[in-house]
This record gives C-alpha cells, sequence and structure tokens, in this order.
C-alpha cells in the first residue's frame, strides 16, 4: 500500500507543476510578446492629442469668410500662427461697447496679437450700420458681419458680447479646425485678468 500512495506523487507533482506555469504565462504574456497590450492603446491615445495640441483647448472651429468694414472679405486664416482676441458682438449690444476700451489697452501691449469684432446680427446690423458703429465708438480694428451666423454657431454664442482668445494654426489640422479656442467669456473682460491671461497662454502654446 506505500508504495502505490507514492506511485502518485509524481503524475500529481506534474499536474500541479502544469498549472502554475500556465498560470505564470497568462500573467506575463504581455512581457513575452514585447508589452504589447493595454498600455499601447492608451499610448495611441495620447499620441494623438499631443498631434492635435488639445491641451487647454475648450473647442475649435473653421476657417470663415467675411465681409468687413473696410468693403473687403476676411478670413480667420488672414492670422495664421498668431493669436487672435474675436469678440461676438451686435450694434444694438449695450455691454458689447465695454469691450472697446479693454481692447485698445491690450493693443498697445500686444501689438501683434490679431483683433477682430464680428456681428452675429445679420437681421439688424448691416456693414454701413458696422462702419457708423466703429467710427462713434473709435475703434481702429476691423468689424465683420457673420451673414449666414455660422461662426457663432460653431462657437455656440448664447449671449453677447462673447470674447475669445484664439490660437490660429499655420494650416487646417487634420480634423479641418484652424481656431483653437482657449479662453471664452461672456461680458467685458477685466483688463488685468485678460491680459495675464493671455501672457500665460503665450508662454505655454507660443
Amino acid at each position: 500500500m506505500t508504495k502505490l500512495k507514492y506511485e502518485y506523487i509524481i503524475p500529481i507533482g506534474l499536474v500541479v507543476f502544469s498549472i502554475v506555469a500556465l498560470s505564470l504565462l497568462f500573467t506575463y504574456s504581455d512581457f513575452f510578446n514585447g508589452g504589447v497590450g493595454t498600455n499601447t492603446t492608451n499610448n495611441d491615445n495620447l499620441g494623438e492629442q499631443e498631434e492635435l495640441n488639445l491641451t487647454g483647448v475648450l473647442f475649435r472651429i473653421t476657417d470663415f469668410n467675411m465681409p468687413g468694414t473696410d468693403d473687403q472679405n476676411h478670413t480667420l486664416s488672414e492670422f495664421s500662427g498668431k493669436w487672435l482676441l474675436l469678440d461676438l458682438m451686435a450694434t444694438w449690444c449695450g455691454p458689447c461697447k465695454e469691450v472697446y476700451p479693454v481692447f485698445n489697452k491690450l493693443k498697445g501691449d500686444f501689438p501683434d496679437i490679431g483683433m477682430l469684432s464680428v456681428s452675429i446680427s445679420p437681421d439688424t446690423d448691416s456693414i454701413s450700420d458696422l462702419k457708423k458703429y466703429q467710427q462713434e465708438n473709435n475703434i481702429t480694428w476691423t468689424f465683420l458681419l457673420d451673414e449666414n451666423e455660422t461662426l457663432a454657431e460653431q462657437c455656440n454664442t448664447r449671449y453677447i458680447p462673447h470674447v475669445m482668445i484664439v490660437k490660429v494654426l499655420t494650416s487646417p489640422d487634420k480634423d479641418g479646425k484652424l481656431g483653437y479656442v482657449y479662453y471664452e467669456r461672456y461680458g467685458a473682460p477685466d483688463y488685468r485678468f485678460i491680459k495675464h491671461k493671455i501672457e500665460d497662454l503665450m508662454n505655454k502654446y507660443g
């Protein structure tokens, strides 16, 4: 009987060893396959985010073509590679007038920054209305008319003034977006705050 009892030790040992070996094989399968596994998917996602440089971006907008108060059409791509202060407004909007003194100061602080005010009220505004409004408020930058309200739709504008800080790419990204909006605000911005915000964004994103 003793001899028979020990005869089962070797087969049982082989079974236990096989189970442990298979367990280790499944546990470290990523290692044996050169590290290919869940981490690769995560790295792909990070790579895509870095490629699009979406860190800090609130939303993105496509290029546009709109008539301006200088009797020329203007596009977002005119500001290629630059930062742009974008102001969505209407001539009938009282609070919109509070934006312009702030923009005038910022123009002195950042001479290379672009500035655009865009009326998103084509039913009440016209180019001639905007020209008169521009003269009355001593504004030197260009006013545009969003005739089809496409920009307002892209920016999901709910109130005006709608002020944004936009980085314009040198060419559209793979999704066809040209402008990356890093900051937005409803209402006239505080001069000191937005000046600091522009400096911070320029330092971070060039």
